[in-house]
């Protein structure tokens, strides 16, 4: 925890399990927040390791793709990288700069994730120019996870792969894909339990990943008896492929995007922002 002379908070919290989730984080943060104040909360038993294994829904499970073995990284818990990695934050409004990428339907809800998604990607992929097929990372919050009783750990990590040209593609093709993609986390604890932790990944940059964090309350933790002005979330330690974090800002109309690329490709994939009218021209 690091208090700032302006009177912001910073809050870091570093975890070596592979299948740990951002979700449980913001949980447990929330709690604690209710905690330090005096209330009563509410504090879920710890399952047996029987009861938290993830059932698949396929007989035989395959390596997972969303995952990458790195060299030991030791006590430093950063993963070593060739190249250098650097961060750009801005905010954009659903209906103005989201909406005109994908029209509603009917009565259909816009998934306004996927589709901003799928324009990030679209972005990336001009500038990189990969030969399919691709494969990225998604990263959402379970759906059936979180209620009372539930396991802590409630993120789904999906993996999606394409054999067409994703800088070609509409952005109605690629939230598609995302929308078909296959849950991975089987695949992930199997090895997780098999190497003992004795072996080093990284699932978040081993693949181009997109984090779904729109759905979490991150204004709802007061301190002091008070809700935060602004929140910016930010992953460190992550592979070079790159990750794309998704939250709600102050405005509920408004979304945050966090991204962070190789440096020699950033200042690229804004002008590609630019262009499709993520961020002003």
């Amino acid at each position: 925890m690091t208090r700032f002379k302006c009177g912001g908070l910073g809050l870091g919290l570093s975890w070596a399990n592979i299948i740990g989730d951002a979700f449980s984080l913001f949980y447990a943060f929330n709690l604690w927040a209710k905690a330090i104040t005096g209330e009563k909360i509410y504090a879920p038993t710890t399952p047996s390791i029987g009861e938290r294994r993830f059932q698949s829904p396929n007989p035989t499970v395959k390596d997972p793709v969303s995952i990458k073995r790195v060299e030991p990284v030791g006590d430093l818990w950063v993963t070593p990288n060739d190249k250098k990695l650097a961060n750009y934050c801005f905010n954009l409004s659903v209906a103005d700069q989201i909406s005109p990428h994908f029209p509603a339907k009917g009565d259909d809800s816009i998934p306004v994730f996927e589709i901003l998604a799928g324009i990030i990607w679209k972005c990336i992929a001009k500038v990189r120019a990969e030969p399919k097929p691709v494969t990225v990372t998604i990263i959402k919050k379970d759906p059936n996870d979180l209620k009372l009783n539930a396991i802590r750990n409630s993120q789904v990590i999906s993996s999606v792969s394409v054999d067409f040209p994703v800088a070609e593609a509409t952005v109605e093709e690629l939230v598609k894909a995302m929308v078909e993609a296959k849950d991975e986390r089987s695949g992930i604890e199997e090895i997780g339990e098999s190497c003992d932790g004795n072996l080093d990944f990284v699932v978040y940059g081993a693949k181009l990943t997109f984090l779904d964090l729109s759905g979490e309350d991150l204004y709802e933790a007061k301190v002091m008896g008070k809700s935060p002005v602004s929140i910016y979330c930010n992953v460190e330690g992550i592979g070079e492929e790159g990750l794309v974090v998704v939250y709600a800002a102050a405005k509920s109309e408004e979304r945050v995007v966090t991204v962070t690329l190789p440096e020699e490709e950033m200042e690229r994939v804004k002008l590609e922002f630019k262009k499709c009218g993520l961020i002003a021209a």
